[in-house]
């Protein structure tokens, strides 16, 4: 590949595209806008909400795993705080860039030129299992508030291990062939001075690009959309029951007794599931930009990389990034403030029991 190719590539990611014409991209965002943008959001505030996004997810596993998985649910959301924190521990390594730029600035593009062969594409990948799994969470509540004695039969922990493994595997070997299409390598200055780093296209792209690139592109519209049609459906239906089944709120088919164990039982599982509800809708807010970019992206053909919207384009993408990385910080939050067994549970690992006491009175 020339160096032209290669210089075409760098700049695609770095958004320092040659323009065509002056102020051929100035459509609503304008060159500076887009920079400016780039800069504070795509990287610092970023890095801010990813590096939190790291601490949060490892709290979140570590009191889930403490707590155990005899329930479905544990597993669940473990299963989504691991991609989580693959997700925003990417984010957190690719941005990392800014900093080492403070002490050198061909470092720092170097630094981002090889993550982006890998980790921005893991991040990615972590990204569309982790809405996947969480599509699956919202059609497996549905149905167990829709039929709660026969799913709660089928649906067991075991099950749910299985299932959550297999949507894993299922989605992340569908998309990882992208991390095989770019490479990264040292280049030394015909003039001499510091070695710098380029990324170009690997001969698994010359071979399969073209094909597996149509492929991946419809992948990553489908997932997002089928997780997020799964999650709108779901909700609606939960949120249905929850305003109008007693049976459902009560667990049975006659309202116990204030005070009896079926009112707890009761008590716990509607706690359980509104808790879920502001799960899937943190992952619905997060998915419908999404969804609508890609609409955008089938429809508008100038709505893409290089072509005439492509600040938009960009400014956009840089945007769902970060609610990206949002969604993927908040679960430890709503976990804590929901679930009244995480929060003894967490409680229990990391604060004093003096500490506790005191807040009490």
């Amino acid at each position: 590949m020339d160096i032209r190719n290669q210089t075409q590539v760098i700049s695609i990611w770095n958004v320092t595209q040659v323009l065509t014409e002056p102020g051929y991209y100035d459509v609503i965002v304008s060159q500076a806008t887009l920079s400016i943008f780039a800069e504070v959001v795509d990287l610092w505030i970023s890095l801010v909400v990813a590096l939190l996004g790291v601490v949060t997810n490892v709290l979140t596993i570590a009191v889930f795993f403490r707590m155990g998985f005899r329930d479905s649910v544990n597993i669940t959301m473990t299963t989504i705080a691991f991609w989580d924190l693959t997700r925003s521990l990417c984010g957190t390594l690719y941005r990392l860039c800014g900093p080492i730029s403070w002490f050198s600035v061909s470092l720092g593009r170097a630094w981002q030129n090889i993550t982006v062969t890998n980790i921005v594409y893991l991040n990615i990948i972590s990204g569309n299992v982790s809405y996947v799994i969480g599509g699956y969470v919202a059609l497996e509540r549905c149905l167990c508030v829709s039929l709660p004695f026969k799913v709660k039969a089928i649906v067991t922990p075991r099950l749910t291990l299985a299932i959550c493994a297999a949507l894993s595997l299922i989605v992340f070997a569908t998309l990882f062939p992208i991390m095989l299409t770019l490479e990264y390598r040292w280049v030394a200055p015909v003039q001499g001075g510091t070695p710098f780093v380029i990324y170009q296209f690997t001969d698994f792209y010359h071979i399969y690009g073209p094909s597996f690139m149509e492929v991946y592109k419809y992948l990553s519209f489908v997932y997002p959309i089928v997780s997020l049609t799964a999650m709108v459906i779901s909700t609606l239906i939960i949120a249905f029951h929850l305003q109008t089944s007693s049976q459902f709120r009560t667990s049975a088919c006659t309202v116990p007794r204030e005070g009896s164990s079926e009112s707890k039982t009761s008590s716990k599982e509607s706690q359980i599931i509104r808790m879920l509800l502001v799960v899937i809708l943190s992952h619905i807010v997060v998915l419908v930009p999404r969804v609508v970019h890609y609409v955008v992206e089938i429809f508008e053909p100038e709505y893409y990389i290089l072509k005439r919207y492509n600040n938009i384009f960009w400014l956009v993408v840089y945007f769902i990034f970060l609610l990206d990385f949002v969604n993927s910080a908040v679960g430890f939050f709503i976990f804590y403030a929901m679930g009244s067994k995480f929060r003894k549970t967490f409680d229990a690992m990391f604060r004093r029991p003096g500490w506790c006491a005191r807040n009490k009175h």
